[in-house]
């Protein structure tokens, strides 16, 4: 169970990363699911990379 989420965790991480470097902001802390970042990039491209989700609410 544990490598699900790092797995889930490191796909994330790395496409928040693309996304913030493709769409740059102002400064501050910004968290995942803020209006200020392209969250459908984020998590289109975190299924393209082969996660499968079973449910999300929030698209």
């Amino acid at each position: 169970m544990a490598d699900r989420l790092a797995t889930v965790g490191g796909a994330v991480a790395a496409h928040t990363a693309i996304a913030v470097l493709n769409h740059p902001m102002g400064p501050g802390v910004f968290n995942v699911g803020q209006p200020e970042l392209p969250n459908a990039d984020i998590l289109d491209a975190v299924v393209g990379s082969g996660i499968t989700l079973h449910q999300f609410v929030g698209k």
